[in-house]
């Protein structure tokens, strides 16, 4: 904690006192009904709560200078706390005794420890003796039979015990006389008395303190000090214990005339002197401890202060209001005097005289506070130096420091005394803290409507600046002018409060009329700094607005002029809203909200509103002074789906935290695009939400509990990792001496935090150490660990990153700036190689903005492919990338982490892969092996069970591209040996190789290779470890191979007898279906699909392997491999459980491959831009409790995660394809898609790449050209491809909107499943042939017109014929294809029963559209 507030110390007598433990410094004071105990400035060591709950508040606290106990007194109860060491240095005080009093002893004053234990309890009535000896079996019980009691006439104002218990001073309240009462024996409580006579009435007495057992003067020698209304302070010293005369008067200083000011106005108000005693025992221990040290005070100061202490005075400091100060010196007082004379014997000695001392006296306070007690106390772990607590009882207590031959110095030039802590704050626990626009002010409220206005300087700790103290309910509050005024909305009025003095006076009201409760309270932005607009709205979403004309001055409070400070404005209405719980201003996060000329969204926000079906707005308002009235505008509506909402915050630069019912889950919510930042659940209730802001607006909140307080902060996104987008930079953890729970906290302009706790404040600091505070997974990716200011760890969290940052080298990647990331990698070879630690390497390394924000006219845009030049100079070689991963392993570049370096060193590789096959695979290919790098890599750094598979967003990159082939071997590890396999079904998963294959010849290769893998996973080899593969394959042939060999195995026999039978007839089908379900009793689900594979049951099959066995990836595997892209089998489960579960999650990604293998090619390439709920439809619905998913996967729809950057990438690629994905982009509406634009602009900012951001919305071509310049032809053809005609006759062509070559765009509408009545097939949308280019028989040439009848046959031709059962080719493996009779109608009926007729299916080659071959135009 930077600086700590204990609480507002009770304006009584004997609220303070202090002590020493072995040497340690202890004070203690009564704060409403706690007790508080320091031993320093800014170190508290306990807050003591007692346990009354009948009365509240403590009156009196004593400290027990030998034993460490302390008794504290409400009105009828007596605390007594014994002391516990329970951590060597740590002490704590723990509840060892509880007297009662009873009704007719009156009300406690005060306290006073005597001897043996005894304590001194005065009453309004009587005096009382109680024995006070800790007792275990007492312990905690409550005691009421005193050892001695005797009544008194009148009140005792002080009752004090002498060091050596054997005299006893009391005082009562305006008496002249001070009784001194002498006991006679310890034995048995009898005592004598005498008085001690004043002439004016006594005002203050205490005993001079015996610091330690065996002082050097002896323990007899009691002296005692008055203070009397005749301006004298007098010493009383003991006389011969048998005399008549208990105590004679040894010394008196005359206050008033030790101090004369020079100023005669002060001398007229300087009646008032105060007066504290610095003992000799305290001088001797601070002299010799200065005498060690050499810092402070000159030759001369050093002199003065010998020859002082070498007199061993107890010296009497005299102090005024106006900071002057004058000391005196008594010798001999601690010595023993047997003389009974009556006579003064000691003259006090000058030291010095100083000015301008700052006790913390306030002149101008009122009558009733202006008693102030000072004490002198030896600091702890302080050499040569004294600290003076001044008790002033307008309710605080300063702590003064300084050296003590500088005090002492007669050198008005010396800085004597510093103030160096300033103890207040509270009585009763804070409710409510509330702060101004810039957070240099704040004002914390109690549950009494109590209230202190504070003033903060950054560096320092708090200053009271005006207390108040209102006697009705405050509803709302809000700080005006820096915190000079307070607006206070009550039930039936507002009130407008003057705060610029140390006591708030009321200088307006005016009505309320609510008939609803008042939920806010707020200021309007206004150009006029001189008239502020306050606004008060209620439940019904209604309001009025004040205006108020603040004076400038103290003087223009009580002005003349007619015109009033708080006046009615108007009234106005904001939109309904159902359930409405809460209306709250925004937290303005540092910047004031300005007024603006338009009403529109861009304008701040100045309130949130959520009600009790989570639906969340902001608005924000403009005063129109032309009309006087308010108009208010709803800036952002967010469905967030939580319901009942316990709290919520907003802030002026859009950020909006929600947290639920439950009070354990907080959400984050961008409220500009209605995104959901973060989600995250704790274990503890969240009760507060407090929102700041750096200088360049990135935004912090801190999120309270009961005992501590988390500080977020936001970061860059990560789209790869999927890291959250806000981490936890700061625990603020409430000290354990406190033991209330925290009630209110808010930030401060400089980074700091105030928190209220009881009736304590505490001010945290504004740095953040990294290795104590970050979370280990927050501490990697910060360059240098070492303490921060927060707003500078903030900003380097999210700060534009360097060109060289991995992120930063990814995204130029997906935006197909390859050449420019060369350039950048090449430039930082050249400055790693001269770099050394210490250097400063340059964020942009030379390069411009335009290098990354210009595009390559040159470049043909040719869906995916790109051409690659055979410089080396310009292109990461394999030596180059090499070189360069060496100085990444060896050197440390200060923008970049440990794991941030190793990440680009695998990025580095990747891009040198990439650039050695330039010429073999197309940019989409590129994209899919950056991102299976890093999916490695992460899964490298943080191993789990079983890896996660990547994210469809990779899929999609493979799935579109045409270097399939090529793909493959670089994905897959290298075998050690011919007849090792390479794949295995964890790196098949993880890869989603079965999801992203087209051709189906080699789908079915791979799968081949699984099923090897698989049989040899284990030793012995287990065929059921490949059954369920070879039966996909339909080879069952093979697998009865394998068992054969299977000697080993008990169920060999049965198998074998099973599998010889004819699974075409229905009994051996009935009898596979069995054994599947008697697996699944057993639960072997992977064997039990793999019978229903058998009795070609696909459907069965498929749902046992995506309910039972939990994985989706190996059922669309198997469907795919079985039965076909068109099996209806495969469909339904695509659209089930990877469209309909994407729509849920919001993955846009998954919808796009969902539609795209679905054929419906115009909804994949819309779900990458509009909403996903106008494409799911029935696909999003009803599968929640199906699928058993959480409740999270509503609000995992609305996150952040789904708006990737790169689907503008996969949209301008996909849009100008086909025909299809050109009709799905033109019903994108126009503001749509610049809507997607800009907030894909917005998540590169927000990811650290503004100038690709930059790039993106200056290159950008939007798909339509301006109405004023499209023709007539144009817009008949946006029109003919909206109606989705059947074929492509029309004589207008669309593809005249595409700003390249439109013979790259497929003809495939009529293929679609709504024209032709035909399932399309996974071939659809690449290329059609030249007209003039020499044709080859392909299964592709239907696809040149609709008239055209004539077919190619097909191994899939069977596929509508069979509706019982699924083709595939590879139904050769079991049994000789059945030749059926078809009718044909076409030239070509002898040509396709000649390649029906061959015996080997497989011998058809045909050439593959996403051949290699093709990209040269073969």
């Amino acid at each position: 904690m930077q600086a700590i507030l204990p609480g507002q110390p009770q304006a009584e007598l004997h609220a303070l006192d202090h002590g020493y433990h072995e040497g340690q410094l202890v004070v203690t004071y009564i704060s409403g009904s706690s007790i508080v105990l320091l031993n320093g400035p800014q170190s508290v060591l306990q807050t003591i709560e007692t346990d009354d709950s009948l009365e509240n508040d403590l009156h009196v606290v004593k400290y027990h200078q030998h034993t460490g106990r302390i008794a504290a007194a409400s009105k009828s109860k007596v605390y007594i706390y014994g002391l516990r060491e329970e951590i060597k240095g740590t002490l704590r005080w723990v509840l060892e005794l509880v007297i009662g009093l009873e009704e007719s002893q009156g009300e406690v004053k005060t306290l006073s420890w005597g001897s043996d234990e005894e304590l001194l309890v005065t009453t309004t009535s009587a005096l009382i003796l109680f024995s006070a000896a800790p007792d275990k079996a007492n312990r905690n019980k409550e005691i009421t039979t005193p050892v001695w009691t005797k009544n008194i006439p009148s009140t005792s104002t002080f009752a004090q015990c002498s060091p050596s218990s054997s005299l006893i001073a009391t005082l009562s309240q305006y008496d002249c006389l001070v009784k001194i009462w002498r006991r006679l024996s310890f034995e048995s409580p009898q005592f004598d008395y005498a008085y001690l006579r004043h002439p004016d009435v006594v005002t203050h007495l205490e005993w001079r303190r015996a610091e330690d057992e065996e002082d050097s003067h002896g323990r007899g020698d009691d002296v005692l000090f008055t203070i009397s209304a005749d301006g004298k302070f007098r010493v009383w010293k003991s006389t011969n214990p048998h005399a008549t005369e208990i105590l004679s008067l040894f010394a008196e200083v005359d206050m008033l005339a030790t101090i004369q000011p020079r100023d005669p106005v002060q001398a007229e108000q300087a009646e008032r002197r105060f007066a504290f005693v610095i003992s000799s025992h305290i001088l001797e221990k601070a002299a010799k401890g200065g005498n060690d040290q050499t810092i402070g005070g000159t030759r001369h100061a050093q002199e003065h202060f010998d020859e002082v202490t070498s007199r061993k005075p107890d010296i009497v400091v005299v102090a005024d209001q106006h900071g002057h100060m004058s000391a005196w010196g008594l010798e001999s007082v601690g010595c023993k005097r047997r003389s009974s004379a009556p006579q003064i014997q000691a003259n006090p000695f000058h030291i010095n005289f100083a000015e301008g001392l700052d006790f913390g006296i306030k002149a101008d306070a009122l009558p009733m506070y202006f008693n102030t007690r000072m004490v002198a106390v030896l600091p702890s772990s302080t050499k040569g130096q004294i600290a003076v607590l001044a008790q002033h009882f307008d309710g605080r207590i300063t702590w003064h420091q300084g050296m003590v031959r500088d005090f002492l110095s007669p050198s008005a030039g010396d800085q004597k005394l510093q103030r160096v802590a300033e103890w207040t704050g509270h009585v009763s626990p804070v409710k409510k803290v509330i702060r101004t626009v810039n957070g240099k002010a704040l004002i914390s409220r109690t549950e009494d409507n109590r209230g202190v206005i504070w003033k903060h300087v950054p560096g320092k700790s708090l200053s009271r600046m005006s207390t108040i103290d209102i006697k009705e309910h405050i509803h709302r509050a809000v700080l005006l002018r820096d915190g000079q005024f307070l607006a206070c909305l009550h039930h039936d009025k507002l009130t407008l409060w003057d705060t610029r003095g140390y006591y708030a006076t009321e200088i307006a009201r005016s009505a309320y009329d609510s008939k609803t409760k008042p939920l806010c309270l707020l200021t309007l932005p206004n150009a006029d700094n001189d008239v502020l607009h306050l606004a008060a709205i209620d439940e019904n979403m209604s309001g009025t607005v004040w205006a108020t004309d603040l004076p400038a001055s103290l003087s223009d409070t009580n002005r003349s002029n007619k015109k009033p400070l708080l006046s009615r404005y108007c009234t106005f209405q904001l939109d309904a809203m159902d359930e409405v719980k809460y209306v709250l201003p925004v937290d303005p996060a540092g910047s004031e909200a300005k007024a603006s000329d338009f009403l529109d969204t861009f304008a701040h926000d100045v309130a949130m509103s959520y009600s009790a079906t989570g639906m969340l707005r902001t608005h924000t308002a403009r005063i129109n002074t032309s009309q006087q009235n308010v108009d208010f505008l709803t800036t952002s509506t967010i469905e967030t789906g939580l319901t009942n909402p316990a709290l919520g915050s907003a802030t002026s630069i859009r950020r909006a935290a929600l947290v639920d019912d439950s009070r354990k889950r907080l959400t984050i919510w961008d409220t500009r695009s209605g995104r959901l930042d973060h989600d995250q659940r704790f274990g503890d209730f969240i009760q507060d939400l407090d929102w700041a802001a750096t200088p360049d607006g990135q935004s912090i909140l801190a999120v309270g509990f009961p005992r501590r307080v988390h500080v977020l902060s936001q970061q860059r996104y990560d789209y790869v990792s999927e890291r959250p987008a806000w981490a936890r930079i700061k625990e603020v953890v409430l000290p354990s001496f406190n033991p209330h729970p925290i009630g209110d906290s808010v930030w401060l302009s400089d980074g700091s935090l105030a928190i209220g706790a009881g009736n304590q404040m505490y001010l945290t600091s504004n740095t953040v150490e990294l290795q104590k505070d970050l979370s280990p997974e927050l501490q990697s990716s910060i360059p240098h660990n070492r303490a921060s200011h927060i707003h500078q760890l903030v900003r380097r969290m999210n700060g534009p990153l360097p060109v060289f940052h991995p992120q930063f080298i990814m995204q130029c990647v997906l935006a197909d700036k390859l050449d420019i990331v060369q350039r950048v990698l090449l430039k930082l070879l050249q400055v790693l190689k001269f770099y050394t630690e210490g250097d400063e390497i340059d964020a942009m390394l030379g390069f411009e903005v335009g290098d990354f924000a210009a595009v390559d006219e040159d470049k043909p845009l040719t869906n995916g492919t790109r051409s690659y030049t055979d410089n080396d100079d310009k292109t990461i070689t394999t030596s180059v990338a090499t070189s360069l991963t060496d100085l990444l392993t060896t050197k440390s570049i200060p923008q970049l982490t440990s794991s941030e370096q190793a990440s680009l060193a695998s990025i580095i590789d990747c891009i040198s892969l990439v650039a050695l096959h330039s010429r073999s695979i197309d940019s989409n290919a590129s994209r899919f092996l950056l991102f299976w790098r890093s999916h490695l890599l992460r899964t490298h750094q943080h191993p789990t069970p079983s890896a996660s598979p990547i994210s469809y967003r990779e899929v999609l990159f493979a799935y579109h591209s045409t270097s399939q082939d090529l793909l493959i071997p670089l994905i897959l590890p290298r075998p050690s040996s011919s007849t090792t396999p390479s794949l295995t079904w964890p790196l098949a998963r993880q890869s989603r190789l079965f999801t992203f294959l087209t051709s189906r010849t080699t789908l079915l290769e791979q799968f081949e290779s699984l099923a090897k893998s698989a049989y040899t996973s284990s030793d012995p080899r287990n065929p059921v470890d490949c059954s369920l593969h070879y039966l996909a394959l339909r080879k069952k042939s093979v697998l009865v191979g394998l068992w054969r060999m299977a000697t080993w195995s008990r169920e060999q026999g049965a198998t074998m007898r099973l599998l010889r039978n004819d699974f075409s007839e229905p009994r051996w089908r009935t009898a596979a279906r069995k054994n599947a379900f008697a697996l699944m009793g057993k639960r072997r689900f992977e064997y039990a699909a793999a019978f229903f594979l058998l009795a070609d049951d696909l459907r069965a099959a498929l749902g046992v392997l995506e309910n039972q066995l939990g994985d989706v990836e190996m059922a669309v595997a198997v469907g795919r491999v079985y039965g076909g892209d068109e099996a209806g089998e495969v469909r339904d489960l695509v659209r089930r459980r990877v469209v309909g579960a994407a729509v849920r999650r919001g993955d846009r990604w998954g919808v796009s491959w969902g539609f795209w293998f679905l054929g419906e090619k115009g909804k994949a390439v819309r779900a990458l831009v509009s909403p996903l709920e106008e494409l799911g439809g029935e696909e999003g619905e009803g599968e929640g409790e199906e699928d058993g998913e959480e409740e999270g996967v509503g609000l995992r729809a609305k996150s952040f995660l789904n708006d990737d950057p790169a689907l503008v990438v996969l949209y301008e690629q996909l849009r100008g394809k086909s025909l299809q994905t050109l009709r799905g982009a033109l019903m994108v509406q126009p503001v749509e898609e610049w809507r997607f634009l800009t907030r894909t602009a917005g998540l590169l900012r927000r990811m650290g790449c503004d100038v690709l951001a930059l790039g993106l919305v200056r290159n950008w071509e939007f798909l339509r050209a301006e109405t004023g310049r499209r023709d007539e032809e144009e817009e008949e053809a946006v029109e003919e491809v909206r109606e989705l005609p059947r074929s492509p006759t029309s004589t207008r062509d669309p593809r005249k909107l595409l700003r390249r070559r439109s013979s790259l765009v497929v003809d495939d509408l009529d293929q679609t499943r709504e024209g032709m009545g035909r399932a399309p097939s996974m071939l659809d949308g690449f290329g059609v042939e030249e007209k003039d280019a020499p044709k080859l028989r392909s299964m592709l040439d239907g696809f040149e017109g609709p008239k055209q009848e004539m077919r190619v046959p097909s191994i899939l031709d069977d596929f509508g014929e069979q509706p019982y059962k699924a083709p595939s080719m590879l139904d050769a493996f079991e049994d000789p294809p059945k030749q059926e009779k078809k009718e044909e109608v076409d030239k070509t009926k002898g040509e396709q029963q000649s390649v029906l007729e061959e015996k080997k299916p497989t011998a058809f080659k045909e050439p593959d559209a996403n051949s290699i071959l093709d990209s040269f135009g073969f």
